[in-house]
Order: structure tokens, then sequence, then C-alpha cells
């Protein structure tokens, strides 16, 4: 199986030093859960990952059509104007995006403890649904760290980080069961 993860939308806000009210570099935040995901994913678990560095969701096709990928994971860590809490989003019309949303939830928000806004339906009335209806292989929008959270929520997310990473990886290789691969 075959998984792409990219570095949340509008990723280049780190080059521009953009910071959330509670100092956590969006880019930073993203790119370090995902090189700590490729660093600890286990090897022999049938399961191929490839980083997807700098892209834009609505530029997301042009980079992975035709690449032969299982599934496509962003990870998001809002700044400004995110969902206010930890929400997996996915696309109205992908029944295998809404089993993946729903196992990456299903792992994650034990874990985490913040305001919990569930899966969420995206359709082609918003910037997210069009862009992954234009993606060949199902793809979720996972936001672990949004900006809006209390600044005591912070301390307890960077506390639990390890068992996120974990999670996340628990979720890729169940996703093979959820995916029949």
């Amino acid at each position: 199986m075959r998984v792409g993860i990219m570095l949340g939308d509008n990723s280049s806000d780190f080059v521009h030093g953009k910071q959330n009210r509670n100092n956590l570099h969006k880019f930073f935040t993203s790119d370090k859960i995902a090189f700590d995901i490729l660093k600890n994913f286990p090897k022999g678990v049938g399961v191929e990952l490839e980083l997807i560095k700098r892209a834009y969701i609505n530029n997301l096709s042009n980079l992975t059509n035709g690449k032969g990928f299982d599934f496509l994971v962003s990870i998001q860590c809002h700044i400004s104007g995110g969902l206010g809490g930890f929400a997996v989003r996915y696309h109205s019309q992908s029944t295998q995006g809404k089993d993946l949303a729903s196992l990456f939830h299903r792992n994650i928000s034990p874990i985490i403890k913040i305001p919990d806004l569930g899966t969420i339906l995206r359709s082609d009335a918003d910037s997210d649904g069009i862009a992954m209806k234009n993606i060949e292989a199902p793809c979720i929008v996972v936001e672990v760290f949004p900006s809006e959270i209390e600044e005591s929520k912070v301390q307890q997310l960077l506390n639990r980080y390890d068992a996120i990473i974990e999670a996340y990886i628990k979720s890729i290789i169940e996703a093979k069961r959820v995916l029949n691969r």
C-alpha cells in the first residue's frame, strides 16, 4: 500500500514566519509530525510512505494523480481561520475517504482532549471539497493542532505528542484493512 503524507495546506507560512496565537509554527508542527511518522514507522508492514512537501491542497491532484497512491493524508496545523478543534475532513462523494476519516478520528480523538469536531464532510461547495474531488486517491485532512485552542491546552497537546504520532501510525497501518489492501 502506498500512502502520501502532505504537509498541511499553505505550508509556505513557515517561510514567512507566521505564527498562531500560541506561538506554534504551522509548518514546523506539520513538518515535525510528518517526519516523526516517517522516522517511527515500522518496517515490514506492507506500507510505503511518501512525503509531499510544499503543496496547497488545491494543486495536490497535479502532484499525486497517476502516481499509484492508495490514499493521502494532509496534516493540518492551522494558524488562523481553522475550525477551532480537532477534526478530520473528507469529500462527500468518497466512501473510502469517510471510512479513513472515521478510522483516524477514532484513533486520535481519545488522546488529544481538545474540542472534538468529529469527521467533517466537505462538498463541492467549498475549496477543500473541490480539491479533494479532483484527487484520484481517497484524501483526508487531519487537523490536530488548531490555533484557536486555549493556551492551557497547548502544553497538554505537546505532552501527548508521542501518543499522537503513534495514533497516526496505527491509523495508517489499519487503513490497509479499511481499504481492503
